[in-house]
């Protein structure tokens, strides 16, 4: 056996290795004081520093490795690749991960880490380090929780379209309801105190106008829900045929029981309908705010809706000849103003009541907007109506102003010019404060759309940027510019283009229009009510 020289030590076992003669044994000794019995040295032949050794780990098999470079620390290479990857890992998610069947074989091999939520898990080891849990359960959670989340809204927001659909089913119940008992109060007393007390005039037809109107806005204004309100009305086509004016493609909805039984037929054909009897003609005008015609035909009541904008909107469609152009004769026309962009912001309003062609009443009011609410961006209008924050502080609320537009209003309806800024007006600021409106501003006369329409049957071509604005028609149809972007002007500008229209349709071209302003509200005279053969059939049928 070989003997050990004495040779002085330097603290450098690499070194010492060099200056000294070194046995198996002494080398074996010497690396089990450094790593204790962390390896199994049975195979180990030393020859000499630069020799190759071979070595057993417990957990990966044999290595070798220069015997030198054990001497000096580096041991079974794959244990080392497995603690820097636990440091990193520590440095990363701390003591989170169990290490009870970690292996660490190569970066090519999955190690098995557990979770303390999720048990065991196998990645990759940059895959884990990569990751921002490192369980990919861990992982998944947020999107699982964001998921949820979601279906959370989704159930919401169905559940709450099931509310509206139900509300709008009680509403329109409820409407149709109060009608019917108020027909009924009517005919069971037809007198001027019960008629009175009802708040109508020329009973029942102003009550049996008002429940055509329930049925039209509930065939007019498309929705889902509407339209599965009045789905039990619809009439099988095979049916439908039997019915005067029917033709192919046409969706007709019977209300039986209602007066006349209603039918409603919805059409995108210009077929005309004559007025067989005498009431006829005064219930159309009544409903002409609803661009609709009515015809009776026996005890039947038709009314055919004709979606003429169909055909601009759809080019491979024939356009007629000559297109109805349904003007009111009483209407509320209105403008507003607003701070800012937004519609919220509205800051004044004006509006102009016509009965018969006249102009009968006016009302303004300056308006206080909402001076912080979500979405405001730009700067305030002031350079075109004048109006600041600091003008309008002290003025009321929509809150408080829109009884008075209501009482103002009435049963009328609205006209407005670009009416998609009076529509965005009340819609907002009524869903602003959360309040309720009887207003039917969903369906405003718009003369902006209206001009469009005169001129093309009088055949005037306008076209272009800025052709269309409210104060360029009024010039173009001689109506007498006053206080543009003031609220009332726009508003009586707006209201006497509608008498400038029917002028001009009927004389076939634009003439100066005669409008009468009259300052103080018409009064209707009372007007005795004769029991005409329809009157006794009301009776007949509301009893």
């Amino acid at each position: 056996m070989d003997t050990e020289e004495q040779t002085p030590q330097t603290g450098n076992r690499s070194l010492d290795l060099c200056r000294r003669t070194v046995t198996t044994e002494s080398f074996i000794a010497e690396a089990k004081e450094i790593y204790g019995d962390r390896y199994d040295y049975s195979k180990v032949e030393y020859k000499n520093r630069d020799h190759r050794v071979t070595i057993i780990c417990p957990v990966h098999g044999e290595f070798q490795v220069y015997a030198r470079e054990h001497l000096d620390g580096k041991g079974c290479p794959k244990c080392e690749k497995g603690e820097k990857f636990l440091a990193k890992l520590h440095e990363k998610c701390g003591d989170k991960f169990g290490l009870e069947q970690f292996v660490y074989e190569s970066s090519t091999t999955p190690v098995t880490l557990i979770c303390p939520t999720h048990g065991a898990f196998s990645r990759l080891p940059n895959s884990i380090l990569n990751s921002s849990c490192g369980c990919p359960e861990c992982g998944l959670q947020p999107q699982r929780e964001a998921h949820a989340a979601n279906e959370a809204k989704k159930r919401a927001k169905q559940e709450a379209a099931e509310q509206a659909k139900a509300q709008l089913f009680a509403e329109l119940d409820e409407r149709i309801r109060l009608i019917k008992r108020d027909m009924q109060t009517w005919l069971s007393n037809p007198t001027k105190a019960v008629e009175k007390k009802l708040g109508v005039q020329n009973v029942p037809w102003v009550l049996y106008q008002r429940l055509v109107d329930a049925r039209i806005d509930d065939v007019r204004y498309e929705s889902n829900a509407r339209r599965e309100y009045r789905q039990p009305f619809f009439v099988e086509p095979e049916e439908a045929r039997k019915f005067p004016n029917y033709e192919e493609g046409d969706l007709l909805y019977r209300f039986p029981d209602e007066g006349p039984n209603l039918l409603f037929i919805e059409s995108h054909k210009a077929s005309p309908l004559s007025f067989t009897a005498p009431v006829a003609p005064t219930l159309a005008k009544a409903l002409s705010h609803r661009e609709c015609e009515v015809m009776f035909k026996g005890s039947n009541l038709y009314i055919l809706f004709k979606f003429s904008h169909n055909w601009r909107n759809m080019p491979s469609m024939a356009t007629p000849v000559s297109k109805l152009i349904l003007l009111p004769d009483s209407y509320v026309s209105i403008d507003f103003e607003t701070l800012y962009a937004q519609r919220v912001s509205a800051c004044s309003v004006g509006l102009v009541k016509y009965k018969d062609g006249k102009q009968v009443d006016r009302y303004y009011s300056l308006i206080r907007p909402p001076f912080e609410y979500e979405g405001k961006t730009g700067f305030a209008l002031t350079r075109i109506h004048g109006f600041r924050e600091e003008d309008l502080v002290s003025e009321r609320t929509m809150r408080s102003i829109l009884p008075e537009i209501e009482k103002f209003v009435g049963d009328l309806p609205l006209v407005a010019h670009n009416a998609s800024v009076e529509k965005g007006c009340l819609r907002d600021t009524i869903a602003f404060y959360g309040l309720k409106t009887s207003l039917k501003y969903e369906n405003i006369y718009d003369t902006l759309y209206l001009s469009k329409d005169v001129e093309k049957q009088l055949d005037i071509y306008e076209e272009g940027e800025g052709t269309h604005t409210l104060d360029a028609v009024c010039r173009r149809f001689g109506v007498s510019e006053q206080h543009h972007h003031n609220a009332l002007d726009d508003a009586e500008m707006c209201g006497n283009l509608i008498l400038a229209f029917k002028a001009a349709l009927e004389n076939g071209k634009v003439v100066p229009a005669q409008i009468e302003n009259v300052q103080e509200p018409l009064e209707q005279e009372d007007q005795p009510q004769e029991e005409t053969g329809l009157f006794s059939f009301f009776r007949k049928i509301f009893n």
